[in-house]
């Protein structure tokens, strides 16, 4: 018996460039798009739930707005020395469903990347791989321990189900309940458990595992062992024991998955638009709405039919105050936002490189250390330099020390706590890139999927919300999160 489940992960950042000579290969578009014509549709915010609305849409009367010089949201990229590095979204998994076929259509196909994929340093020693996971987790916390939490898994997934179709009298809603250390504690898991997840979810969340609800927090723990041949036996340990050769399970592509962003902006062409800043929307008196803006400096405004806020929780609150109801602006409400920060680390000579993602200990302000130049290097590529990329979370969501520090104070702190891996990290580094998010991560907290999923019941009209605040905070889901948003306008439009 293995676990089965379709895993959506998706690693996310909302950025400002802080080093020279960094480029973002997202197209922008800047023309003015206002007319007297009324519109299908008018999409808010350019990452990948919108765009997968407007992608969806495209054959009508539509208009996308986002308010940066840039599209892609949380999923954009640099490039330096010819290294195309990522700021945001690091890897999916594979792709299936509708992301398959937009992928497709877009003449675009993903590539597994190389193992080994993870390591974890424990410890002082090195965990490579999923096996490596399974050491680790049967020499800290036991064999029998790891089968039993194992067939928990199992069981679960038999169960799963996910916004907006999630059922509050499911055999399963009791997760949504509770933490994710609450539920550790009600299995008994022995501490290592703990340890390995609450960095794994302030790496992808910029939470903690008092914080995530254990609903949350399962899709991100069953990925870790889906494939797995259940029970896991000592020998099987100690066959595979430190194996780098096996699948990986997660995707990206050449440049990174900026690379998705980038042909839906060119499929789009001139239904999307970049510096266009949305104010407010209004209902008018013939039941459209009018979604007012700023670009250049002036202020305009599009009539519209329908409208699909794709936009961070916060924003859309903001922006749409005056036609969202107080029921579903008390919903948005209760979906806070974990800051995070990303620091690409220029250097001649290799920092880390012996695998794609490293994952630190607990406690330390970085969570995952990226060698950025992993794929590329895998397929054949040979350019100067290296690129070691740190992701740095918050100790809670509630805390806003990584937007208050300066650059200067969150690179010290790294250098001093990553010093007994790296003891020459600060002198190897001759540049970086430092990037900040307000909104990284919309926080799956205790009764999230009851509240998203009384969200939806409430949009039934011209008014859609999309993004990964909708479903569950990775990238995968924003896509899906946006072509249900696109459905519910067609039907409601009747077109």
């Amino acid at each position: 018996m293995n676990l089965k489940l379709n895993r959506r992960r998706f690693i996310t950042m909302l950025l400002s460039s802080a080093a020279a000579n960094v480029l973002s290969p997202i197209p922008s578009v800047t023309n003015a798009y206002a007319t007297a014509t009324v519109k299908d549709t008018v999409i808010i915010g350019g990452g990948i739930s919108g765009l997968t609305s407007a992608f969806h849409l495209q054959d009508k009367n539509i208009v996308l707005l986002e308010a940066e010089e840039y599209f892609g949201g949380r999923t954009v990229s640099g490039e330096h020395n010819g290294w195309s590095y990522t700021k945001g979204t690091e890897y999916l998994s594979k792709p299936y469903g509708t992301f398959k076929r937009m992928l497709t259509e877009l003449n675009l196909k993903a590539i597994e990347i190389p193992s080994p994929m993870d390591q974890i340093w424990h410890e002082g020693k090195l965990y490579s791989g999923d096996n490596g996971r399974l050491q680790l987790l049967a020499e800290k916390g036991g064999l029998d321990e790891l089968n039993s939490f194992l067939e928990t898994l199992i069981n679960i997934a038999n169960s799963y189900d996910e916004v907006p179709d999630f059922d509050e009298e499911s055999r399963i809603a009791y997760l949504d309940r509770l933490t994710c250390k609450e539920w550790f504690d009600q299995l008994q898991l022995p501490n290592i458990y703990s340890e390995i997840y609450n960095v794994t979810f302030r790496g992808l969340f910029g939470a903690n595992i008092n914080e995530v609800s254990a609903m949350g927090a399962f899709p991100e723990i069953a990925f870790d062992f889906i494939g797995l041949d259940y029970p896991v036996t000592k020998e099987f340990l100690q066959k595979n024991k430190d194996e780098r050769n096996e699948s990986s399970g997660a995707y990206s592509f050449p440049n990174g998955i900026t690379d998705v962003i980038n042909a839906l902006v060119g499929r789009l062409g001139d239904k999307v638009m970049t510096s266009a800043k949305v104010t407010g929307v209004k209902k008018t008196a013939d039941g459209l709405y009018n979604v007012e803006y700023t670009s250049n400096g002036d202020t305009q405004t599009i009539k519209t039919r329908s409208v699909i806020f794709a936009t961070p929780m916060p924003v859309t609150q903001r922006i749409g105050s005056q036609i969202l109801t107080q029921y579903q602006q008390h919903l948005i409400d209760q979906v806070p936002y974990g800051p995070y920060v990303t620091a690409a680390l220029f250097s001649d000579e290799p920092i880390f490189t012996d695998a794609f993602d490293l994952a630190l200990p607990d406690g330390l302000l970085p969570t995952d250390v990226y060698d950025s130049t992993w794929i590329q290097r895998k397929l054949g590529e040979s350019h100067k330099g290296y690129i070691a990329s740190l992701y740095i979370a918050p100790f809670s969501y509630k805390d806003n020390y990584l937007l208050e520090a300066t650059d200067d104070e969150l690179l010290e702190r790294s250098y001093t706590e990553l010093a007994e891996i790296w003891p020459d990290l600060k002198q190897k580094v001759r540049g970086y890139d430092i990037h900040r998010f307000t909104y990284a991560y919309p926080v799956s907290t205790v009764g999230a999927y009851s509240r998203l999923t009384k969200l939806y019941g409430t949009l039934n009209g011209g008014v859609q919300l999309a993004g990964d605040g909708m479903i569950y905070p990775v990238f995968e889901t924003a896509i899906e999160a946006g072509v249900i948003a696109a459905k519910r306008v067609r039907n409601y439009l009747h077109i």
